[in-house]
């Protein structure tokens, strides 16, 4: 595959992935039965739901169509998917209402929640790498740049900028110095100064984060 070409998913999914990356192991050491840590960790992970649940909103509205005229198998198959996160989700989330509604019941609640927040997350990751691959792969082959270049656009259109002020939060310090410098010159070239502004602030933080977790051990 050529990495020249439109990728919608690249820099969503790599916010995504840190992301959930961080719940996970959030999860792994909260003591839900302490109720500030209870509290903050169900506010965290309300946005992160709420956040998950826009991007696949987004992509059923504006890639699935091409996918399905490009792969309808592999359209079938992500769709689906897409049906056994939500479920999972909605499961994640009954765990953490009964957890605040139980708290007795916090710190058992608490790893049911993270188990099944582990096994979200293995099908999450291993989904966003489908789409990544089998589905770039192929709509590459069935569209032009132009035609791919067209949805991304619309995509970003259809983001709110408050919810865009979470996604470039997520997905700037996620990457490499080329692709933050490549989305920095695009921005420049029509988003508002204090947009820009910010992105260029989180990269230069995202460069002493890079550093500091290089040296880590």
């Amino acid at each position: 595959m050529s990495d020249q070409r439109q990728n919608f998913y690249t820099a969503v999914h790599k916010g995504i992935r840190r992301q959930l990356s961080q719940m996970l192991t959030l999860a792994g050491a909260v003591d839900f039965a302490d109720p500030r840590q209870r509290q903050l960790y169900c506010d965290r992970f309300d946005q992160l739901a709420r956040m998950l649940e826009s991007h696949a909103h987004h992509e059923d509205k504006h890639i699935s169509p091409l996918i399905e005229q490009a792969a309808p198998e592999l359209a079938r198959r992500i769709h689906a998917t897409h049906h056994v996160l939500e479920d999972a989700l909605e499961e994640m989330m009954g765990y953490l209402a009964l957890m605040l509604k139980e708290p007795d019941r916090a710190r058992v609640l608490g790893y049911n929640f993270y188990l099944a927040l582990a096994r979200y997350v293995a099908t999450q990751f291993d989904h966003m790498h489908e789409e990544e691959s089998s589905v770039m792969g192929a709509l590459w082959n069935a569209f032009d740049d132009a035609t791919l270049d067209g949805v991304h656009k619309a995509i970003l259109a259809d983001i709110a900028p408050a919810e865009m002020g979470v996604w470039l939060s997520w997905m700037i310090p996620c990457l490499t110095p080329f692709e933050q410098q490549g989305m920095l010159e695009e921005m420049r070239l029509g988003a508002p100064p204090h947009v820009v502004a910010f992105v260029e602030q989180l990269a230069m933080e995202s460069q002493r984060e890079r550093e500091s977790g290089l040296k880590a051990a």
